[in-house]
Formats: structure tokens, C-alpha cells, sequence
């Protein structure tokens, strides 16, 4: 049986995804010329400041994260 906590993670973790993927294709539409590749890739900032917001990553995740959005 899931519980209430369970809900409200599984429901952010939805809206999140749900987020991500709508802020993709309005980058892909917007600030890309064949609709393939982009020079911008916003979502990638609303995942951080998902993951850094949530709390729930350990130190090695968010060193990963920053490390793969600087290069």
C-alpha cells in the first residue's frame, strides 16, 4: 500500500519529468534550426535545481551533476 509520503514524491518526481520534457521540446522548437541539437539545454538547469532542492541526493551526486553541466 503506498502512503501518503510515498505519494508526494512519486507526484514530484512526475511533475518534474513532465516539466523537463515540455521545456526540452520548447528549446528544441525555439533555439534549434533542424529540431535536433541545441545550443541552449535549459532543462538541464531545472534538474539541478530539482535535485539541489529536494535534498534527497548525497554529496557524489551533486559533484557529478555540476561536473557533467560545466563541461
Amino acid at each position: 500500500m503506498i502512503n501518503f509520503h510515498q505519494l508526494a514524491v512519486l507526484l514530484k518526481q512526475l511533475g518534474v519529468a513532465v516539466l523537463y520534457a515540455l521545456l526540452g521540446l520548447t528549446v528544441l522548437a525555439c533555439w534549434s534550426d533542424n529540431g535536433l541539437v541545441s545550443i541552449m539545454w535549459l532543462p538541464a538547469g531545472l534538474a539541478l535545481s530539482a535535485l539541489l532542492m529536494g535534498g534527497n541526493g548525497t554529496p557524489s551526486q551533486y559533484s557529478s551533476v555540476l561536473s557533467l553541466l560545466m563541461s
